[in-house]
């Protein structure tokens, strides 16, 4: 472990461990997992990565069924007098009974309080900040509408670091959060998550493996092909969002149909 950890900013780059990373077929969404974050913009992660290796700040883990107390003493012994290098070991026990496994972590070595050496997070946008951040005063106008007939119509409004996301609950979706079928960026011809830009209509398509015949699929399907005509939409390049995006210098033009549009499938999911 020690070894690894001396010549890792010798031997690692943060490119080498980009390419390897986006080797998977679902890098995007394991990367929002891991930094739990729908939209986390890659580029700043890498950057955040890169900085980190060549500033030594490094995370060690010991994961194992038993942690010695020997070893438990290493790892806190090192963890107080690393203060850029932070130590942990994981013990993680397992108990069967006759409903089932259950597993049971014990953190060893973290330090309360104490403070880690990093660039500071980003901070989460509220709905003033995020238009602030659009800049001109029509994307602003055209954002509020959006934003209201969203909040008329019964979605829930998410509000992530660089996006603010428009959600809605419907009882055919399989899994707890809101289905969403929207994001609003807050720049102007930045990617974020998944490729998303400006305001971008659709929905994520890639593992959550809906029945193709369902009706929830083909009302998703219905929503997203709504934008594929028209004039003032992009296709957004990603495999697993079916979604397109409209500028934010665009949107003011063509607010009506976007409000219907998202007014109507907001309602629709209602009736499922």
């Amino acid at each position: 472990m020690l070894d690894y950890a001396a010549h890792a900013s010798k031997y690692w780059t943060a490119a080498e461990l980009r390419e390897q990373f986006e080797q998977n077929v679902d890098a995007d969404w394991r990367l929002a997992e891991l930094l739990n974050e729908e939209d986390p913009i890659r580029d700043e992660f890498w950057n955040l990565v890169e900085t980190n290796l060549s500033a030594k700040n490094l995370r060690l883990l010991f994961v194992a069924d038993r942690i010695p107390d020997e070893l438990a003493t290493v790892v806190e012994f090192l963890n107080e007098q690393m203060p850029r290098i932070e130590v942990l070991a994981v013990e993680i026990k397992q108990f069967r009974g006759d409903s089932g496994r259950i597993l049971v972590p014990r953190v060893i070595g973290r330090l309360a309080g104490a403070p880690r050496h990093g660039a500071k997070p980003r901070q989460t946008l509220n709905r003033e900040s995020f238009l602030r951040s659009l800049g001109s005063a029509e994307a602003q106008r055209a954002a509020t509408e959006i934003l209201q007939t969203a909040s008329e119509h019964g979605a829930v409004l998410s509000w992530g670091t660089s996006a603010v996301m428009i959600r809605k609950r419907c009882r055919l979706w399989p899994l707890s959060q809101p289905l969403t079928v929207g994001w609003l960026c807050a720049e102007s011809g930045r990617q974020g998550w998944n490729n998303i830009q400006d305001f971008t209509f659709g929905y994520a398509a890639g593992p959550y493996d809906l029945p193709p015949e369902s009706p929830l699929t083909r009302r998703l399907e219905t929503w997203a092909e709504e934008f594929g005509d028209d004039p003032f939409t992009t296709r957004l390049n990603n495999k697993d969002l079916n979604a397109w995006w409209v500028a934010h210098e665009d949107a003011p033009a063509q607010i009506e149909t976007l409000k219907a549009r998202l007014a109507t499938v907001l309602d629709d999911l209602d009736n499922l």
